[in-house]
């Protein structure tokens, strides 16, 4: 997926919160969470909207300015993922979304498709939900649901399906903050995908006492910089790694904790008939599955 809705802002990080989310319920839980965080946004929206009017009655601009939807477009020769590949050919990203009046809140869905229908075809449809407590700090949940090939296998399609053994689709929680020209990442995997199951050293299934398979809660982290900004361009550097807690692999790695994510991505905004595109290219080595591939990414609008 691309919140980094990269989907986000590239130059924002996420700071995750390592808690546990112990809901039966994957769906209503998820719910909850952004329900929570629609009712401190309009809590807070209508605080923002009232010290406005009282110092500045006669200014309409944010009125007339403002708009609460928006949606842009990606075509991308591969999509990757914090160290993956979730998509070794060209696909088209979109985003759809809404943002309250005082740029804290963001509500969206994010959906990617590769080209052609024939095979697995990549296909990807996630809803994010953002709050952003200054310019530079801000927490995110997100439901990554891709389900590539599940009904080329002759599986049910389900969309809110969390299965621990099954599920193709999981949920993270962030949050970020940004420097001037550095940023942090720090996210944890709640609950969800078979892959984040947990296993022991050889490779076997873990269970609580109760009899239910663990969860391995995957730690994700990455820092990123600024390294160069010059006539236009802007080369940034960037490491990340995963590990758990208390098990010995994780939904990004094979083993306790590694290095996956190292590289550097170059952007720029390139005229194309009077139109400026804004472009970027990464290049992302994976040191653990020794993987390194070159990403296009050219933002259409």
């Amino acid at each position: 997926m691309e919140t980094n809705f990269k989907r986000r802002s590239d130059d924002l990080s996420l700071i995750n919160v390592n808690f546990q989310l112990k809901s039966k319920s994957p769906t209503k839980s998820i719910l909850f969470c952004f329900i929570m965080l629609l009712c401190i946004t309009f809590a807070d929206a209508q605080d923002e909207k009232i010290e406005q009017f009282e110092n500045d009655k006669s200014d309409s601009t944010m009125m007339e300015n403002y708009k609460p939807f928006k949606f842009g477009a990606h075509l991308k020769n591969m999509h990757t993922w914090h160290g993956f590949v979730v998509q070794s050919g060209p696909i088209f990203a979109t985003n759809l979304e809404y943002n309250t009046r005082n740029k804290k809140f963001t509500f969206g869905f994010w959906g990617g498709s590769s080209f052609g229908t024939s095979g697995n075809s990549y296909k990807e449809f996630s809803i994010y939900a953002v709050y952003r407590f200054t310019d530079k700090f801000f927490t995110e949940i997100v439901t990554h649901n891709n389900y590539t090939g599940v009904e080329e296998r002759g599986e049910k399609l389900h969309y809110w399906a969390y299965d621990k053994t099954t599920s193709y689709n999981f949920v993270d929680v962030n949050f970020g903050y940004n420097f001037n020209k550095f940023s942090v990442y720090y996210g944890i995997i709640l609950f969800g995908q078979s892959q984040d199951v947990a296993k022991d050293s050889s490779g076997a299934l873990l269970y609580d006492a109760n009899g239910n398979l663990e969860d391995s809660w995957t730690n994700y982290a990455e820092v990123k910089a600024t390294l160069y900004e010059k006539e236009g361009y802007k080369l940034s550097g960037f490491v990340g790694g995963a590990w758990s807690f208390h098990t010995d692999n994780t939904f990004y790695t094979q083993h306790k904790g590694n290095i996956i994510n190292v590289g550097l991505a170059l952007a720029k905004d390139v005229d194309v008939i009077g139109y400026k595109l804004p472009v970027e290219v990464t290049a992302m080595w994976n040191p653990e599955k020794q993987k390194t591939v070159l990403q296009l990414d050219i933002t259409l609008f």
